[in-house]
């Protein structure tokens, strides 16, 4: 009961945050709440350590309230035009507006939730991160307090333990402090609340169902991602804000609304509060942002864009210094050399990854299928959400190569890693984009929108 009436504070204070950045559509502002509102409450929670406040139930209650308040006194007119919204809503809501064929997928996609689900809450904790670093990191939170206390340092522990940016480990404590034995359900939701976004998000693109519902699908079962939707990791949670922030990004492209560029911006600083990898991402988002608006002339915007991110990436590798993990990262400075061969073979076992049918599916072999069928069709926009996808994975590999030489790894060290480890994690992120981008092609979009005009409808 505790865990809950938490998840519904947070929940609500992310709903007003949203409502004061003044965004419209209900269904996402619904769906976002939670990852918005998780990404304010760990922060809340980081700076209250930061001032040497250490945390218990009643700060961690006490924190999303004091600021919900806060926001409710500036959106209270908001709140009533999303009420007569979901009146609205209600009001259109009717059968007749859906097919056979809609209905027999969102059943599937359903069940598929809810198997996750009931996997997770299952079994409990196992994979090696999770017990001896994230899950750890959690523990010793509740029993300190705080993220800053005396087993930082300890060398019994992992070197790597509070290496990873805090956002999941703060939101695993929640489920501790109110006295749960788990902390998958934090992932669980986490799940839910992504699948449902990214389907009124695709929704509200395409404005066709059967695309959405398709897309939502296809990402849901893609073989490896839906192995991790139940795991206790990172790199789930990486996945649903870094997709979302570029999915944002694109539609800004698109329809030249700031909300969605804060929106964007606002997922990109959960993605660099979950790993510091994602500062790639940051790099390729904003590269392709700057161009854009350099050529509007508003180049401002971008780089008022790149201030949050940047900011909490910053604050980060200045606590790993007071942590006193510099000399850690510092091996990555150690050795910046460049062996082609080794880079080839690098770039060689990354494509049979990611062409890997048991790992992701058909994944890449329709995106690269279809990116070849519409390469004629592709609206500028398009190019640019493409242009996107390829700077974070150039950047992504530029960082792991050198991190894998400056630690001073062997060649096999780095292959191995690519096949069985942190790299094809790495690929979730771009899951949700491949299939976005398929279903959004210009032919299948064709077909679909035919398809939910003449066929099958129920009314």
């Amino acid at each position: 009961m505790a865990f809950i009436l938490l998840i519904l504070l947070i929940t609500f204070f992310g709903y007003l945050a949203l409502s004061f950045l003044g965004m419209e559509n209900i269904l996402e502002k619904l769906g976002l709440s939670f990852l918005v509102g998780l990404l304010l409450q760990t922060l809340g929670m980081f700076f209250l350590n930061v001032f040497q406040i250490k945390l218990n139930l009643f700060i961690i209650y006490i924190l999303p309230s004091i600021f919900s308040m806060l926001f409710f006194l500036f959106v209270k007119g908001n709140l009533k035009k999303d009420c007569l919204k979901i009146k609205l809503f209600w009001g259109n809501f009717g059968i007749k507006n859906y097919n056979f064929v809609w209905l027999f997928l969102l059943s599937i996609v359903l069940f598929f939730i809810y198997a996750s689900v009931r996997k997770s809450l299952f079994w409990p904790t196992f994979n090696f991160d999770a017990v001896h670093n994230y899950v750890l990191t959690a523990k010793l939170i509740v029993f300190e307090g705080t993220c800053l206390n005396r087993f930082v340092n300890l060398s019994a522990f992992t070197e790597n333990l509070f290496l990873y940016p805090l956002l999941p480990m703060y939101a695993f404590s929640l489920a501790y402090f109110c006295g749960l034995s788990t902390v998958k359900i934090v992932v669980s939701l986490l799940y839910i609340n992504f699948i449902f976004v990214l389907y009124n998000f695709i929704f509200r693109y395409s404005k066709n169902r059967l695309v959405s519902i398709l897309t939502v699908l296809f990402v849901i079962i893609t073989p490896e991602m839906y192995a991790f939707s139940s795991l206790t990791s990172t790199n789930m949670p990486l996945a649903f804000y870094t997709s979302l922030s570029v999915l944002y990004c694109l539609i800004y492209f698109r329809d030249n609304k700031k909300d969605d560029l804060i929106l964007s911006c606002l997922m990109l600083c959960g993605s660099v509060w979950i790993r510091n990898e994602a500062i790639a991402f940051v790099g390729g988002i904003f590269c392709i942002l700057l161009y854009c608006e350099w050529r509007k002339k508003r180049v401002k915007r971008a780089f008022l864009y790149l201030l949050p991110p940047t900011f909490i990436f910053i604050l980060w590798q200045i606590c790993l210094f007071l942590f006193g993990k510099e000399q850690i990262r510092s091996k990555i400075f150690d050795s910046l050399t460049i062996n082609f061969h080794d880079i080839f073979l690098i770039f060689k076992t990354m494509l049979e990854t990611n062409f890997s049918l048991n790992l992701f599916g058909l994944s890449f072999w329709f995106f690269t299928l279809f990116l070849g069928i519409n390469i004629k069709k592709n609206q500028l926009y398009e190019w640019r959400f493409l242009e996107i996808i390829a700077l974070m994975w150039f950047f992504y590999g530029v960082i792991f190569y050198f991190s894998f030489s400056g630690y001073g790894r062997s060649l096999e060290s780095m292959l191995r890693t690519i096949r069985f480890s942190s790299y094809k994690r790495i690929v979730f992120i771009f899951i949700p984009l491949f299939w976005f981008y398929i279903f959004n092609s210009f032919y299948v979009k064709k077909m679909c929108d035919y398809f939910e005009k003449k066929c099958c409808h129920l009314g």
